[in-house]
């Protein structure tokens, strides 16, 4: 009777972690098929395409709430702290910094019903191996509609401009899931899926992913997450791949300019690829916003300039660093001790002997933090959030 009632209960929590991970992974996946809709129909700054993206929002709003109450089940103190936290430091930044609130405004709704929800929910799941579950089925999903996105601007049925930088991060999800299974053993539709989304990246999207899927890489190879030994076959796969990395790190500048030789020759130019050639290391006017920032941060360095007060200084546009946008938000000494906690709780974490809790750190730092320093925001930035709620996840865990 005990056994029934004990399988019931897992049987229970395991549709529960199905439930939460659907919904972590919801706003991932439902992005990427907005933005081909309205890229495909052109529907963009239209009444339609505005309908559509609110259509979207409300999706991931009605799967937040029916699953809300497996969360005030389980977390709902954890729920009631966070909110009142957030709220309470947002509320402090909004007196101290009246300069700042027409940009805390617009980030009421991106922080407190996006991100905050999605990190609570990422908080009280159990099983991390049903949420890597959900992620590789939302990645095939993804790769899918970024593919037909593709081949319209291949064929010319669409245009996408000179470069899509939300286009190519929407990719880096399939690519690092791929590339995941990749590395521990070779199969034919990870390594397609693999092969045309960093060709898309290359033709038609923007440098930043490509510091991610490199990054990722490196921490995936450093522990592949099986035992090499295990076969020939493996060992094989496991040097020659090592050995096609070396060989590109070596000769990538030939590399690059075979495949924009041919891309021109088809009548594609690929706008990260020539900048890859250039001699100058071209920062998309990041080193002007950079220089902003911390000009500010410097004639206020124990407050800072508030939270958005970046977007302030800045007319409008983030800092594109997670680093300095935390010295800027809350000043050099908190800024510091909040970068220091963030990056020793992730090393600790890639520490862990359990291979499973480091393969989905490698995979959530490479899409929540790596893309942070050279793009994003923080405040807005939901796998970040989702890195941030895996991290609480595994210490709550660790101390029970």
């Amino acid at each position: 009777m005990d056994g029934t009632v004990e399988k019931k209960h897992s049987v229970n929590e395991e549709i529960a972690d199905l439930k939460i991970s659907i919904v972590i992974i919801s706003s991932t996946v439902v992005l990427p098929i907005q933005f081909l809709i309205l890229f495909s129909l052109n529907l963009y700054e239209t009444s339609i395409g505005n309908a559509i993206q609110l259509f979207s929002k409300g999706i991931v709003a009605v799967l937040f709430l029916f699953t809300l109450p497996i969360i005030l089940k389980k977390n709902m103190m954890k729920l009631i702290v966070v909110y009142f936290l957030g709220t309470f430091i947002f509320f402090l930044q909004f007196i101290i910094f009246p300069e700042n609130r027409n940009y805390l405004i617009e980030l009421i709704f991106p922080l407190f019903f996006m991100c905050l929800p999605v990190f609570i929910y990422t908080v009280t799941l159990k099983n991390w191996a049903v949420l890597k579950k959900v992620m590789e089925q939302a990645s095939i999903i993804i790769f899918i509609a970024c593919a037909i996105m593709g081949i319209q601007v291949i064929l010319g049925t669409a245009s996408i401009g000179t470069y899509s930088m939300t286009f190519s991060y929407y990719l880096l999800l399939p690519v690092v899931i791929s590339l995941n299974e990749l590395i521990e053993r070779f199969r034919l539709l990870p390594f397609i899926i693999t092969m045309l989304s960093i060709l898309l990246i290359l033709l038609i999207g923007s440098r930043g992913p490509l510091l991610c899927i490199a990054v990722f890489i490196i921490l995936k190879l450093i522990r592949p997450g099986v035992s090499i030994a295990t076969s020939k076959m493996r060992i094989f796969s496991y040097f020659t791949l090592i050995m096609l990395i070396l060989f590109f790190c070596i000769n990538y500048k030939n590399i690059i300019l075979v495949i924009n030789y041919n891309l021109l020759k088809f009548g594609f130019y690929s706008r990260s690829i020539n900048l890859f050639l250039s001699n100058e290391i071209y920062l998309s006017g990041r080193d002007e916003i950079y220089e902003m920032i911390v000009q500010n941060i410097v004639n206020n360095p124990f407050l800072g300039i508030g939270i958005a007060g970046d977007r302030r200084v800045a007319d409008g546009v983030y800092a594109h660093n997670i680093m300095i946008e935390f010295f800027a938000n809350f000043g050099v000494i908190i800024g510091t001790i909040l970068i220091t906690a963030l990056l020793f709780k992730m090393t600790k974490l890639l520490f862990s002997k359990d291979i499973n809790v480091y393969n989905m750190m490698i995979l959530w730092i490479s899409m929540g933090f790596i893309e942070l320093l050279v793009s994003g925001s923080y405040l807005t930035h939901i796998p970040f959030w989702i890195l941030l709620g895996l991290i609480i996840n595994k210490t709550i865990l660790q101390k029970s």
